[in-house]
């Protein structure tokens, strides 16, 4: 049965932009980042994987979105998403905190050049 939140919550995100949205995802990916760091250094190996894990899959779904027709900015973007990945996939067999803090920086940076971009 779907609740009347879950509802509301289906129609705000279908409402949205496609800039909103993906600015929605790497807001996602940093807090699901963000609770990576925080399962590793509480030794929550579990909850470590499980946030790594989601960030990869989130990663795949933007590489399979990425728009071919500007050939520069869709190559690199692949290989931004495609380092990211083989990180986050290092950090996740290592428990590696300092992995996902320079993967966090990179896709953070990225994040914000999609908002400044936005608002031009």
């Amino acid at each position: 049965m779907v609740s009347g939140y879950q509802i509301y919550q289906q129609n705000q995100n279908s409402s949205m932009t496609k800039p909103q949205l993906l600015i929605m995802v790497f807001d996602g990916i940093d807090r699901f980042l963000n609770e990576a760091i925080i399962a590793v250094d509480t030794r929550d190996i579990v909850t470590a994987h499980n946030k790594l894990v989601r960030v990869q899959e989130i990663l795949g779904e933007l590489q399979a979105c990425i728009d071919p027709t500007n050939r520069e900015l869709a190559a690199n973007l692949e290989m931004i998403y495609e380092y990211c990945h083989s990180q986050l996939l290092e950090a996740n067999l290592r428990k590696d905190k300092d992995i996902i803090i320079e993967v966090k920086g990179l896709l953070r940076e990225l994040g914000d050049g999609f908002r400044q971009a936005r608002l031009i």
